[in-house]
């Protein structure tokens, strides 16, 4: 089978792992208060409340994730050690070893910081909403906590696009196709969307809203997992002795369709004879170590499905 074949398998392997983990956080989350707790704060306008309600948020993410994010690294990091030629003798690979595991930490921290951030960011938004219907705004805000501020502002685009009989509402990738019928006719002059209909329509909209958002974060998670992993084995390997640092060179493989980033199909091009194991490669982005470094900018990261294709000099 392809390496390529294999890494995909192995990391398709976690996907439901982290999306099940993903789950658990936002339902964690949406348990932080209830309803009648809620309710009052809205009433009370105690918005500084509600939000030290998620002062753990980092917590809970970084508790639900990480021990997959580790399961998986490890997982990685034991497939790259099986790569390595016998010649080489047998190296062994630990998360345990200090600099594996600041690599590890460092990934996986940034990934939580992110979502901690904008996950805050939705929580702020949606309790700032003007409103007199305090239920109401109790039962959208639970349902929506856990989506960042991208994704509930989306919520409320849509909302009003509704409210105004906008085109806009049957535009929406995310929108449920079977209320298109009823929203066209209210576009087209016919009877207005009943707030019944509005309220369905927006619930249904939120709920896919939040699976596309568990799915986008499982897959940057197992990404960075694998990677993480694959590459902290390596140089475990060389500073371990088993393997010398000028017999590797490290080649970027892209995918090849229209889902890679130009900045990424540029890197084989940028990089004809590889990199060694410990440089950086170049790309119009800047530089970055391999996919989903720490170190790189999110532009050069997030949603990248690249691999590393290590080759070695085997000892004469």
């Amino acid at each position: 089978m392809p390496i390529e074949d294999q890494i995909d398998d192995l990391v398709e392997s976690f996907d439901a792992r982290f999306q099940e983990a993903m789950r658990d956080i936002i339902k964690r989350l949406q348990e932080k208060l209830t309803h009648e707790q809620l309710v009052f704060l809205l009433e009370s306008g105690d918005i500084a409340a509600i939000e030290e309600a998620y002062r753990d948020t980092f917590d809970v993410i970084n508790s639900g994730l990480t021990p997959v994010f580790e399961e998986e690294s490890l997982s990685a990091g034991l497939f790259l050690i099986g790569l390595i030629p016998a010649a080489f003798g047998s190296p062994s690979f630990s998360l345990t070893r200090p600099e594996t595991a600041s690599v590890i930490r460092d990934t996986q921290m940034r990934m939580v910081d992110s979502m901690t951030q904008t996950t805050l960011q939705g929580i702020r938004l949606m309790a700032r909403q003007p409103t007199t219907d305090y239920e109401g705004q109790a039962r959208r805000f639970i349902a929506g906590v856990g989506l960042s501020d991208r994704n509930a502002q989306a919520i409320i685009n849509y909302e009003n696009a509704l409210r105004n009989n906008s085109s806009v509402a049957i535009r929406r990738a995310l929108r449920d196709k079977k209320f298109d019928e009823r929203v066209l006719r209210a576009i087209r002059g016919g009877s207005p969307l009943s707030e019944d209909q509005i309220q369905m329509m927006v619930s249904r909209y939120r709920e896919k809203m939040t699976e596309h958002r568990i799915k986008l974060i499982a897959f940057n998670e197992k990404w960075a997992a694998f990677n993480a992993g694959y590459d902290a084995a390596l140089n475990q390997a060389i500073d371990e002795g088993f393997v010398d640092e000028g017999g590797i060179r490290r080649f970027w493989i892209h995918r090849g369709d229209s889902n890679v980033r130009a900045a990424h199909m540029a890197i084989p091009r940028n990089n004809p004879k590889g990199v060694g194991p410990k440089q950086a490669f170049t790309s119009p982005l800047g530089p970055i170590r391999f996919p989903h470094d720490p170190q790189a900018s999110l532009s050069n990261t997030a949603g990248c499905r690249c691999i590393i294709q290590v080759k070695f000099v085997e000892p004469s």
